[in-house]
């Protein structure tokens, strides 16, 4: 969830399906998907302990910060103002929200979160977000059927 906004609907947010929770798999999602120089919060599983020291494919470090928030002791860093509700409660909407017979695959379920991802940053314009998107579809077809019959 990109916090940069007053309200995360409002703002940016992402979800992918990984297949396993270890570091390696959430280090290549991070760098695949967020920028350098960005400030990551996040709990504190273990897996997310070296963000800081994360390079990418080249040996470049990414500049990546990282606050993060004990669960266990409480949902907002007084010291450092981590907090990760925005993220939380994102999942927790999204999740209550996906059919259980697609919820363990993981192909139909990224699907699934990239219509509500779709959704939620054309909330406000929904209709004409959707019609811009099927006009270019059938831009599109039609391109793909002048270029096979040349």
């Amino acid at each position: 969830v990109d916090r940069t906004e007053t309200r995360w609907r409002a703002g940016k947010k992402f979800m992918v399906v990984v297949k396993d929770r270890t570091e390696e798999t959430l280090r290549k999602a991070i760098i695949q998907y967020i920028k350098p120089h960005t400030m990551i919060m996040s709990d504190c599983w273990k897996a997310y302990g070296k963000i800081p020291e994360w390079k990418d494919e080249n040996g470049e470090p990414m500049h990546y910060g990282h606050l993060t928030v004990n669960h266990s002791e409480t949902f907002k860093d007084k010291d450092t103002g981590a907090c990760t509700n925005m993220i939380e409660g994102s999942w927790r909407i999204s999740k209550k929200e996906i059919p259980k017979r697609i919820f363990h695959d993981g192909e139909t379920l990224q699907e699934y979160l990239f219509q509500e991802m779709w959704a939620d940053r054309n909330a406000t314009q929904l209709w004409e977000s959707l019609l811009q998107v099927l006009a270019s579809v059938e831009y599109e077809v039609a391109f793909e059927k002048r270029q096979s019959k040349q």
